[in-house]
């Protein structure tokens, strides 16, 4: 079980910090994901090589910060579809999340 620490002040945390309280490890960074999955993160060439859905979506944070159902907007694709590429944009370090926006990470 993964958990996302919380400000331990706020009573929004009190979920995941109670997770990790009973044993969840603690996800600080997008490695810890993948050491939790036993998987080996991918070099930054393989990050390059985006299938065309993955770019499609990398395409529609790329100007400015976005939330979800603009990039589903931009995009046409279904908000199912938009969520896991995004989800697999960030694990690849593409694209980060804050404050409910996603947008293009900077290399």
């Amino acid at each position: 079980m993964l958990a996302v620490p919380g400000e331990i002040t706020s009573r929004l945390s009190r979920g995941t910090n109670h997770l990790l309280r009973l044993g969840a490890a603690p996800v600080t960074c997008v490695g810890d994901v993948f050491r939790a999955l036993r998987m080996q993160a991918p070099a930054a060439a393989e990050r390059d090589r985006l299938d065309e859905r993955l770019e499609q979506i990398r395409a529609g944070v790329a100007d400015a910060p976005v939330a979800v159902d603009d990039v589903v907007r931009r995009t046409g694709l279904e908000p199912g579809a938009v969520a896991a590429a995004l989800a697999e944009l960030e694990l690849l370090g593409l694209v980060a999340q804050a404050d409910g926006l996603y947008r293009e990470v900077m290399r």
